[in-house]
């Protein structure tokens, strides 16, 4: 199938048994180099794209080198704790702040009381319905940086855009993923009454 069409599959949990079986060999053998790392479900998206353009000895490599080796490497992202994708949108609500005043203005409109736990942060979506439009609450910046961050974009609707984050952060490393997302914020900011 061409390259579009694996991808959505992939994404969207349809089946293609040849292509789900690479995935999951790419997967599994990535837990297991990686036992401090394990697996999380944002890989998955990463690994697929990856597949599309190297066999799965290539993916499997150049995953690793995304979580390891690479400056700034993801592999914190994707640890039990999550401790890098709690730290990283903690860093980018900070620059929303400083580069966008006026959006972290609106965004950070939330009760005090919530933490950085992505646990936390689900039950408070649940029990608080935090919107962006309420004016009472805001969007805890885990709510969007997670699927950002650990999928490095690829639910975008332009596939050239969501390959172009990969090109990006095959140059950059994380930085790239703050860049991205900062001009994703930036088009929304004139769409939102801040």
């Amino acid at each position: 199938p061409g390259a579009s069409r694996v991808y959505m599959m992939a994404l969207s949990g349809l089946t293609d048994t040849a292509q789900t079986r690479k995935l999951q060999q790419v997967l599994c053998a990535v837990s297991l180099y990686n036992p401090g790392i394990g697996y999380c479900q944002g890989m998955s998206y990463v690994a697929a794209v990856l597949l599309m353009y190297v066999s799965p000895p290539e993916a499997f490599w150049l995953l690793n080198w995304m979580l390891q080796d690479l400056p700034n490497a993801l592999g914190s992202y994707y640890t039990r704790s999550m401790s890098g994708v709690i730290r990283d949108s903690s860093l980018f609500a900070h620059m929303i702040g400083i580069h966008l005043p006026s959006l972290h203005r609106h965004l950070v409109r939330r009760p005090a009381a919530i933490h950085t736990t992505c646990m936390h942060v689900c039950r408070q979506a649940a029990n608080h319905s935090l919107t962006l439009h309420d004016g009472r609450h805001g969007i805890h910046e885990l709510m969007y940086a997670t699927p950002w961050f650990m999928t490095l974009f690829t639910s975008l609707p332009s596939w050239s855009s969501a390959l172009r984050v990969f090109d990006m952060f095959f140059l950059e490393g994380t930085p790239a993923i703050f860049r991205f997302s900062m001009a994703v914020l930036q088009i929304c900011e004139g769409m939102a009454p801040c």
